[in-house]
């Protein structure tokens, strides 16, 4: 069964993982099975947030 979700999967989804914590949250970019750089910082704040989905925006217009 997990393996069929993995195949809905495809080549060009952005995949995040991200690290929840109080202050400060991790993440990190996978694409087509690749790591894309390195983990980034987001503050837990608006701004923070927006910051997130700029730079998720641009890695999906590549």
């Amino acid at each position: 069964m997990k393996y069929s979700k993995v195949k809905q999967i495809q080549s060009n989804t952005l995949i995040v993982g991200i690290d929840i914590a109080k202050q400060i949250h991790w993440a990190q970019i996978m694409l087509q099975g690749r790591l894309i750089g390195k983990a980034f910082s987001i503050q837990n704040t608006r701004e923070g947030f927006e910051n997130l989905v700029t730079t998720l925006k641009a890695y999906q217009q590549n």
